[in-house]
């Protein structure tokens, strides 16, 4: 069990703390009172409910659903007793994202792509009693994050609209439509400024920034659409991100990246006194402060803990846990935390990891056991010392799992997060295959005995991994993972595409890369036994990428499998699906790495 990440908040009036937790098989919305013990279930459709926003006046959560994992996410709202809940966008096929509530709470900003698959998301406001909804921006371009000014006359937003579109800007806009303006706040230098957020009294402006190389929490003076001063908040070699001010202005929150660690710390905006709220080793998210200033919440989690809300006061010795997700008949002494490592990459290159090793009671009395290497999506993401539930079933059954942030991945500095910009398929690649040559040098696994699993970004990696580097692993499953580039630039979401011609490529003027880091292209060339998951719904990845890899394993020699979840999209939600999806997972390593 686990509670998404992202999707929480306090309710300003009262401290109530919304989230979304899948205790009953799917992820519904939940309540409960920072001071309090009880925890009340607002929603029971049995389809995805996320991203909960308390109205500003406590009387009604907004929150986010979607049918069968098609990621086409409606706006809802479900009044503070549970009892009343109504589709307040009701537009079937659009996903909509990144709501926010008006100060007044009589609006909801949000971003959508209303034109349908493929469009870009533009940002949008409607009016949370009739429904009337008008567009405010209207481009090629995808916005995201609208935060609402004080006193509702204007939309911060974020977007990839310089002539180079890796780089990306804050704007404003007036919330009753007009003149875009962009905020200058790279000093012409290339980078990113996200997660812009007001001030309490809407003089100053937060934002991430990673203009000098890696991210960190910056504050600009606003005034009259302009930036006047920009002051960063911190000085440290590791990314920070994630900043949200506290009610009386003075401090700000924000969560600190050190060896996939992620703690959460606080920093004065005038003195600039910087000390941890919470430093528990493992992955905070999702911070939110109280009304009075004083006491945070968050989620948290670790190898061994799913994730959990937690609160915490300025004095407290320690946070207090207010929700349980781990099952009682799951005993935490057998789950196991990591230990990060750094090994030798392509070029020489470091590449940090998460390592994973089984007690000796899950050995089954092998020396050398067998090792799974776990690839994380994105790519520009990374495994962080958070809550696996797959790594932990294959720890727990006696493999080794490594999980490697190879470049492209976030959390160490933006040039390691640019490393593998149109060079997908390449060098990240070759720092996986290296990782499993390392743990049989490291004498940790049988080098003969390693197998690939990744989801999304880490399901193409898997595919490649297995076509590509064929000594190196000796099973593999692939869940909802790309086979064609090509395919996917006119079959997938706006957003997904936008980034693949941002990373990988234009695919006109590139199709030859698009083709030559396609695993379709060299799947001819698997020969070790694979397993294939897909979700019948998926808007990322659609049903018809893993078609095409099976319909040619066909004609091949690896042996295979084919599996498709008919109500799930990218990834799994369902509990019972996830835990077929582990328990196929796990029966094929065991068939196809463990010596009979």
């Amino acid at each position: 069990m686990s509670i998404m990440s992202g999707a929480a908040s306090i309710s300003r009036p009262t401290g109530a703390r919304s989230f979304s937790w899948n205790r009953s098989g799917t992820f519904e919305v939940y309540s409960t009172l920072l001071d309090g013990e009880r925890i009340f279930q607002m929603t029971d459709a049995k389809e995805r409910s996320v991203w909960p926003r308390w109205s500003p006046d406590a009387k009604q959560i907004a929150f986010l659903r979607d049918r069968g994992g098609d990621e086409r996410f409606d706006i809802w709202i479900v009044d503070r007793d549970g009892e009343h809940e109504r589709n307040l966008t009701n537009e079937p096929g659009v996903m909509h994202r990144d709501i926010a509530w008006s100060p007044d709470g009589t609006k909801l900003a949000y971003a959508a792509d209303a034109g349908g698959m493929g469009k870009a998301f533009a940002i949008h406001v409607i009016d949370a009693k009739t429904g009337v909804k008008r567009i405010l921006t209207e481009t090629d371009r995808d916005a995201f994050q609208p935060r609402w000014s004080p006193d509702g006359t204007l939309l911060l937003f974020w977007s990839r609209r310089d002539e180079a579109r890796t780089n990306a800007d804050l704007f404003v806009v007036a919330s009753l439509g007009g003149e875009i303006t962009r905020l200058e706040t790279r000093g012409g230098r290339d980078g990113e400024s996200t997660e812009g957020r007001w001030s309490p009294d809407g003089t100053r402006i937060s934002f991430t920034t990673d203009s000098r190389g890696r991210n960190e929490v910056a504050v600009a003076s606003y005034a009259e659409r302009e930036i006047q001063r920009i002051d960063r908040m911190t000085d440290s070699i590791y990314d920070e991100y994630g900043a949200g001010w506290r009610p009386d202005g003075r401090a700000l929150v924000y969560l600190h990246s050190e060896d996939a660690a992620v703690s959460l710390r606080r920093v004065f905006t005038v003195s600039h006194a910087d000390h941890a709220v919470s430093d528990l080793p493992g992955m905070h998210a999702s911070p939110a402060v109280g009304p009075d200033s004083d006491a945070t919440a968050f989620l948290f989690s670790s190898g061994s803990r799913p994730p959990d809300v937690y609160l915490t006061r300025e004095r407290a010795i320690e946070a207090r846990r207010l929700t349980r997700s781990l099952p009682a008949a799951i005993d935490p002494e057998t789950l196991v935390e990591p230990s990060h490592v750094r090994y030798p990459g392509a070029d020489g290159d470091d590449v940090p990891a998460l390592l994973f090793l089984p007690y000796e009671e899950a050995l089954r009395g092998e020396k050398i056991p067998p090792a799974v290497i776990n690839i994380h999506g994105g790519p520009t993401n990374q495994h962080y010392r958070e809550w696996n539930v797959a790594t932990q079933v294959l720890v727990n059954a006696g493999f080794v799992v490594l999980a490697p942030n190879p470049r492209g991945s976030t959390g160490y500095g933006r040039k390691w997060r640019e490393a593998n910009r149109r060079d997908w398929g390449g060098k990240d690649l070759e720092d996986i295959a290296r990782g499993a040559a390392w743990l049989g040098d490291q004498k940790l696994a049988d080098p003969t005995r390693v197998g690939a699993y990744g989801s999304s970004y880490g399901g193409y990696l898997t595919l490649m991994a297995l076509a590509l580097h064929p000594d190196r692993f000796a099973a593999g499953v692939s869940v909802v993972g790309v086979v064609s580039w090509t395919t996917m630039a006119t079959t997938t979401r706006g957003d997904v595409r936008d980034l693949m011609f941002r990373e990988l490529g234009d695919p006109q003027k590139d199709a030859e890369l698009y083709r030559e880091r396609s695993p379709l292209t060299h799947v001819s060339k698997i020969r070790s036994p694979l397993l294939v998951l897909q979700g019948e719904n998926d808007p990322q990845v659609p049903r018809a990428e893993a078609e095409q890899l099976v319909a040619a394993l066909r004609q091949g020699r690896a042996p295979h499998e084919y599996h498709v979840y008919p109500d799930e999209g990218h990834g799994f939600r369902v509990t019972e699906n996830r835990i077929d999806s582990l328990r196929r997972t796990l029966d094929w390593f065991d068939r196809h790495l463990r010596r009979a």
